[in-house]
């Protein structure tokens, strides 16, 4: 999915935040009955829980099948409507295009801001588009915005109780913005919070990105005097959304203007039960709250699990 703001104005600005700098993850036998019925239970045991787990995987794989159609649906539903557009039958694209007056690249490093990175991107990108046509910034001149002041505010913005016209209008699937993290926002913030966003963009001299997960809301350079002085000041007309290669590209060529893309990715999380080294972490602890219960396919069982790269869900 790609996201396009059309006219993402900012104010005329001619101050010490703007840079001037060029563009430059086998046992011996025994004989003991006792030994060889420990072992026969074992291996009954062992071939019941391999039971369940094959059919919890078939029930994931089956979830995935579903997936799988309902994407190749939607696929082909836009590549039928994309078909129909002039431009697409015309294949009027020119061999090589590239958006002129994007910023130097930057890096999330170990943190899920990949949604803050590319909204700043646009941001920074209209922002010098306009002071180049407007002569307040040179060609080799460019203003880098602070992607840590960003999610910082958005957190500040998404703040409330369930409910609450914050949470609903912060409500995508898959972000963790209420969770009091950045980790997997969405480009869309910038439009349906824009009211609040309109005087919160800040240079990134304000607040430099911090690389170390745990510092999502860390910003000491944005204080009341901060907030009061800032020079910049955003307008958004319009938002539009592009699901399909064809149309992307008919937008950057004919809008010339950078696009935040966005992918949806699917996960299945992966349940281990608390055996062997793992029995001993507490996340294996019925009383840690770093336990998860097991799902119901393996109820027979009375660990707990616990899930690496994933959240956790009680089930």
């Amino acid at each position: 999915m790609a996201d396009g703001y059309g006219a993402v104005q900012m104010t005329d600005e001619r101050d010490p935040f703007v840079s001037s700098t060029p563009f430059q993850m086998v046992a011996p036998r025994s004989r003991l009955w006792g030994p060889l019925l420990l072992g026969a239970a074992l291996g009954v045991a062992g071939l019941s829980y391999a039971a369940m787990i094959h059919s919890s995987l078939a029930a994931q794989q089956e979830i995935i099948a579903k997936m799988q159609q309902q994407m190749e649906a939607m696929h082909s539903a836009v590549m039928t409507q994309s078909a129909t557009t002039e431009f697409h039958k015309d294949g009027k694209f020119p061999p090589k295009f590239a958006v002129d007056f994007v910023t130097p690249l930057k890096t999330q490093d170990e943190r899920g801001t990949c949604w803050d990175f590319a909204t700043v991107a646009v941001l920074e990108n209209s922002y010098r588009q306009q002071g180049i046509a407007q002569g307040w910034l040179q060609e080799d001149d460019f203003l880098a915005l602070s992607e840590q002041a960003y999610g910082a505010e958005i957190l500040r913005l998404c703040a409330g109780p369930p409910g609450s016209p914050q949470q609903v209008a912060c409500l995508i699937p898959g972000n963790e913005i209420w969770k009091n993290s950045t980790d997997g926002g969405d480009v869309t913030e910038l439009m349906y919070l824009m009211n609040g966003l309109k005087d919160s963009i800040f240079p990134d001299s304000i607040c430099p990105y911090i690389p170390d997960p745990g510092n999502d809301s860390v910003c000491p350079g944005m204080t009341p005097e901060a907030r009061k002085t800032n020079p910049l000041s955003l307008t958004i007309k319009k938002m539009d959304t592009y699901f399909d290669q064809v149309s992307v590209k008919h937008s950057l060529v004919k809008d010339k203007r950078a696009m935040a893309i966005s992918t949806a990715i699917p996960y299945i999380t992966h349940y281990y039960p608390c055996i062997g080294e793992l029995a001993g972490e507490d996340r294996c602890n019925p009383a840690s709250t770093e336990c998860t219960l097991c799902p119901p396919e393996l109820s027979t069982t009375t660990c707990c699990v616990p899930i690496e790269n994933g959240e956790n869900y009680n089930m």
